[in-house]
């Protein structure tokens, strides 16, 4: 009990010199010990605590440095170019393997494109990409929800729902040709910064 009294009076002591004349007790010194490694743990505590302030403007750094999807539309033309003639390459295939003449390609193609551009931005289709597997992975999840709902809009603006064969097909379809253009887009982006880091090189050791 005596040992719990010394610690509470080391404890609320504002500084070890009110007790020096009671030093010499053994009780008192274990106690000064126990509170002395309770403050040092405390203050490397509050020193590795993050401040609010710091936090926040990380926060607000994070947001103002990112892009989102649908802002990238207008920053990448060719991009958007390539995934409209991706659609119109679609329904041309598509209606040539079922001889129509009716209607034209871009009025076959616009339901699928018109969902492509409304959902695709938002499920990352168009983040940047930093390898392959980046472009697949930007790709597919746009698709699986994009293909489906260009299906639906289709057969919304048909007043009949296409049947199940097509819906897997325009999925499979859609796919494949989409993950080739943009693996194609990435590939030629790759090898114009080369070209371009290579003459870059040259022009420094010419001059």
């Amino acid at each position: 009990r005596s040992s719990l009294v010394w610690l509470w009076l080391a404890a609320s002591a504002p500084c070890s010199s009110c007790f020096l004349p009671t030093l010499h007790s053994p009780g008192l010194w274990i106690a000064q010990q126990h509170v002395a490694s309770w403050h040092s743990l405390q203050a490397s505590s509050l020193r590795s605590a993050p401040r609010s302030g710091q936090g926040s403007a990380c926060l607000r750094m994070q947001d103002k440095n990112t892009v989102s999807g649908y802002e990238r539309l207008g920053k990448e033309p060719a991009i958007v170019l390539g995934d409209v003639a991706t659609f119109l390459i679609f329904a041309a295939i598509g209606r040539g393997s079922h001889g129509s003449s009716e209607g034209s390609i871009f009025l076959t193609a616009a339901p699928f494109m018109l969902a492509w551009f409304a959902l695709a931005p938002a499920l990352g289709a168009y983040r940047k990409a930093n390898n392959r597997m980046d472009v697949i992975k930007g790709v597919l999840p746009a698709v699986i929800l994009a293909a489906p709902a260009g299906c639906a809009l289709r057969g919304a603006l048909q007043d009949h729902m296409p049947a199940l064969p097509f819906w897997i097909i325009s999925f499979v379809s859609i796919s494949l040709l989409m993950s080739l253009w943009r693996l194609v887009h990435f590939q030629l982006q790759e090898t114009a910064s080369t070209l371009d880091g290579f003459v870059e090189a040259i022009t420094e050791d010419i001059d």
